[in-house]
């Protein structure tokens, strides 16, 4: 019977916490073992880096990078609706009428006439 193992290896670059078996030291205020070292690259650079400074007995964990934020801009759009009677002698009128009522501050919309919010990112 023959075993045949295929490795695929990811040519991403990550951090490395590396663990040396002989100098591992408990830190009770992390409540976790102190790593020795870190190394920054692929996951084969960094066996053979610790394998070069420590020997054969270690360990690597992967540390989880936070990356860095960036800069968003959000457009925000509100929608805000009433519905009022104005008296005229056609709709183009009493279109006109409305746009000049509110004009002159006569028509307020606020929080009560509100329907909707659109929130979308415009450019990263």
């Amino acid at each position: 019977m023959a075993l045949f193992l295929i490795i695929t290896m990811s040519k991403k670059k990550y951090i490395f916490l590396i663990y040396a078996d002989n100098y591992i030291v408990w830190n009770d205020e992390k409540q976790d073992f102190n790593h020795n070292d870190t190394y920054k690259g692929t996951f084969l650079d960094a066996h053979q880096y610790a394998r070069n400074k420590y020997g054969k007995y270690y360990t690597l964990h992967k540390k989880q990078l936070n990356k860095m934020p960036k800069t968003y801009k959000i457009e925000i759009t509100e929608t805000l609706q009433k519905q009022i009677e104005i008296e005229a002698n056609s709709p183009v009128d009493a279109s006109i009428k409305a746009q000049e009522q509110w004009n002159e501050d006569k028509i307020i919309l606020d929080s009560e006439d509100f329907v909707n919010v659109e929130i979308k990112v415009i450019k990263q």
